[in-house]
């Protein structure tokens, strides 16, 4: 990506709490599995929040979706819970009976699990983790399969819970509030990423097991504080670490070349996601698609842990401490929005740093094996990010102009006691840190 930002850092202030709407208590009911549908090899999970903006969006997707059910295996069930600002409905997807006409043909389906009916659109918060469960609860019981995927659907901004200005005229599927997804207008929720792994859990507490594959729909979706926090309830995670136009996905592609596939297994499930995007956006900006496999994430994470020290180690003096900022702020391939955040490639980063500090040759070395040992599929456009490696992770804020905005966010600081923690967060020594540890509080604040 073009460097259009540049460094300018402001005096420190102090740092500010954030304020974060209080979530209604959760209480967990389990339920015994009653399936009215036989036991497939796989089912599909849609969550889409779609009560904003992207409501259109989101038809076109299950319309597209709609039309490619024919070509998924009779061994595939695929559900969509999709709110718009009208309300929530639930649908069993089903071949089309009748030529496409840009409306969705299935037929809506009752739910007591998520108090929904087949006659009419009824409120449901998609920011609550309660609604995730409920809808993993009513799949594994009337749906049950031997693998399971979910695909979040909507706006997603990687890490982050602070309201940033969207762009007046780029409609993407990117909505600046921290550390959250899922954004539901009616309600005026999101799910943070710590209640994304909460609510996803559910599957694991109903049936024992992972899930297959967890797709994001959304922009940002691969950073290691995402994939950290779900590290231990899903197989593999597909989707991009940059922005995503609001088309999404191109479901149409994905059910041609479903004919000679196994869907039900979920790498090759994550492939196709993988080779569809990358047909429908050869030449998009910055478009970028990677497919992770989830159980390197905690070598992965440790392994920068240990870059990080090692980076510390190497940068007591100033003049280095100013350098390998400059590297990361500005050489390194990079993901960002302005204003937004500026999210750097793991190992493009790692790799970048050794040449200033040979000292951390073989911890760099090690970042890089590990990431490519977790990114199974990795697609970039020409007109992309063409060091980027499939995994990225935050470095710092940028304000409306492209300058380094600090101080960081206070849930970016280690032992900060911000709601709604990241896993990742406290098992880190790459950010800051409460007791003035971390590679992050000497590159920017030089302490």
């Amino acid at each position: 990506m073009s460097k259009c930002r540049f460094l300018l850092l402001p005096a420190l202030g102090v740092l500010c709490l954030i304020c974060n709407a209080c979530i209604p208590p959760y209480s967990a009911r389990k339920i015994e599995v009653n399936p009215i549908h036989p036991e497939k090899g796989l089912t599909l999970f849609l969550y889409m929040a779609a009560d904003n903006e992207l409501e259109p969006y989101a038809i076109q997707d299950l319309v597209a979706l709609e039309q490619s059910v024919a070509f998924f295996d009779d061994d595939v069930s695929i559900l969509a819970l999709l709110d718009r600002p009208a309300g929530a409905r639930l649908y069993h997807l089903r071949p089309l009976s009748s030529p496409a006409n840009g409306t969705i043909q299935s037929p809506p389906i009752d739910s007591s699990f998520l108090g929904l009916s087949d006659a009419a659109p009824m409120p449901v918060n998609m920011g609550e983790p309660w609604t995730l469960k409920q809808f993993i609860r009513h799949g594994v019981n009337s749906f049950p399969a031997q693998n399971y995927a979910m695909v979040i659907w909507g706006h997603g901004s990687g890490w982050r819970s602070q309201p940033t200005d969207k762009q007046a005229d780029y409609v993407v599927r990117t909505k600046g509030v921290n550390r959250a997804l899922a954004y539901d207008d009616g309600s005026s929720d999101a799910l943070y990423t710590s209640q994304l792994a909460d609510g996803l859990s559910e599957l694991q507490e109903l049936t024992a097991q992972k899930w297959g594959l967890i797709g994001f729909e959304i922009c940002h979706g691969m950073m290691l504080e995402v994939l950290y926090e779900l590290r231990n309830i899903t197989d593999y995670a597909a989707g991009s670490v940059d922005i995503v136009a609001a088309a999404g996905w191109d479901w149409m592609s994905i059910g041609s070349d479903l004919p000679t596939a196994d869907v039900t297994d979920s790498l090759t499930l994550g492939e196709l996601l993988c080779q569809a995007f990358a047909a429908a956006y050869p030449t998009t900006n910055n478009a970028a698609f990677s497919v992770v496999k989830l159980d390197k994430i905690q070598a992965i994470n440790d392994c920068w842990n240990k870059f990080s020290q090692a980076v510390l180690d190497g940068i007591s003096a100033d003049e280095l401490r100013r350098q390998a900022r400059d590297i990361l702020f500005l050489q390194t391939e990079d993901h960002f929005e302005i204003p937004g955040d500026l999210n750097i490639d793991l190992a493009d980063a790692a790799a970048k740093i050794a040449v200033l500090l040979p000292s951390v040759g073989q911890a760099s070395s090690a970042v890089n094996t590990l990431v490519q040992d977790a990114v199974v599929s990795n697609f970039t456009s020409i007109n992309g990010n063409p060091e980027s490696h499939g995994i990225a992770v935050h470095l710092v804020p940028l304000n409306e102009h492209g300058a380094a905005m600090l101080p960081h966010d206070l849930a970016y600081i280690k032992g900060s006691n911000a709601d709604y923690p990241l896993e990742f967060v406290e098992d880190s020594d790459w950010v800051l840190s409460v007791d003035g540890s971390g590679l992050l509080h000497r590159i920017w604040y030089g302490e």
